[in-house]
């Protein structure tokens, strides 16, 4: 169905994920600046847990023990998987037993990977090894993450969505979605948004815009 990755790097809070269905965007992943992050998938997938998740981390809590408080309160949790990423790096994770047989996950200091509907768990491991390759800057590589994913053989239905997004106090968010493409082409399309992204007028702009650490920003030296 879904395999995504989360991770922290510095100040950065990021997770990518890409699905077999559309609009994986407005489902899946969630990343707060200086609290952590979620993805949130499976059966059904239960995008509720994200909010949950992110209580229990503002107040302090550990990734495993935000993640107990978010499963423990669904009736359901066994059509769920969702991994977690806290403040300090701390990762956990939990795969219902009525998900795909073929579901697993991988969490780390500082990275987490999950998927499930998997061809392998060898989707996971070329995951982590195209994120911490290193070539290209934080974007590139979890995008690279999931591709290599892919190329593992990925979700079995495929992959028609995709979804990118890193969040950081003194800067403005990048989230980059495609909510529909064709499997051949879902890679390339994100890398060309994220190179339009990347465009010196449009960072220009988002260099003088608000961020979560100044509400009142409003020009390059205000």
């Amino acid at each position: 169905m879904t395999y995504s990755i989360l991770a922290k790097e510095g100040d950065n809070y990021a997770v990518a994920t890409v699905t077999a269905s559309v609009c994986v965007g407005a489902f899946v992943p969630h990343v707060f600046p200086n609290i952590g992050g979620v993805a949130t998938q499976g059966f059904y997938t239960n995008r509720l847990y994200a909010q949950k998740v992110k209580e229990k981390l503002v107040e302090g809590l550990s990734a495993d023990a935000a993640l107990s408080y978010a499963i423990n309160a669904d009736d359901n949790r066994e059509y769920r998987q969702i991994i977690v990423l806290d403040q300090n790096g701390s990762t956990s994770g939990f795969t219902g037993c009525h998900n795909d047989a073929d579901a697993g996950m991988i969490c780390d200091k500082n990275i987490a990977v999950a998927g499930n509907r998997l061809h392998s768990h060898a989707v996971l491991e070329n995951m982590l090894e195209g994120y911490q390759l290193k070539e290209g800057d934080l974007v590139l590589r979890l995008i690279n993450a999931l591709e290599c994913g892919f190329k593992a053989g990925g979700d079995r239905k495929g992959a028609c969505s995709i979804a990118i997004k890193v969040v950081n106090m003194k800067k403005s968010p990048i989230d980059l979605r495609i909510d529909y493409g064709d499997q051949e082409h879902i890679f390339s399309m994100v890398k060309a948004l994220y190179q339009r992204y990347l465009d010196d007028s449009f960072q220009s702009f988002l260099n003088a815009i608000p961020t979560d650490g100044f509400y009142s920003k409003a020009g390059l030296n205000k």
